[in-house]
């Protein structure tokens, strides 16, 4: 009887887990969903990036690919380079693409969800 107990506690532990990490990758999936702007020196430039079911681009042009590895690791090709970067959401508003390196991580991207001016 208490085995059983313990085996259905751990199966329970075991579930929530999972649903906690589901819900963080389908958060971030949602998340990244729509127009993004390039932050350059600070500033958002140019033409709003448009991420949506696995495809980035540009006034409806085509110009790169993503895939989620897991619920903050994405796998990016842009500019004819293929990165997997970190993906972290300061605010509602921001994205920052973190890279790692041997020392940590290093900011190599960061991206706004309003634009220029």
């Amino acid at each position: 009887m208490a085995r059983r107990w313990l085996i259905g506690t751990v199966l329970l532990v075991v579930a929530t887990g999972g649903c906690e990490q589901l819900g963080l990758i389908e958060n971030n999936r949602t998340k990244i969903r729509g127009e993004w702007y390039r932050i350059e020196m600070g500033f958002p430039e140019g033409e709003p990036y448009d991420f949506e079911s696995g495809v980035i681009s540009v006034n409806m042009i085509e110009v790169g690919n993503f895939q989620w590895e897991g619920h903050e690791h994405l796998r990016v090709t842009l500019d004819g380079a293929t990165t997997t970067y970190m993906v972290e959401y300061p605010d509602t508003k921001s994205m920052v693409w973190y890279v790692e390196t041997r020392t940590g991580r290093r900011k190599a991207r960061e991206w706004s969800r309003e634009g220029p001016g």
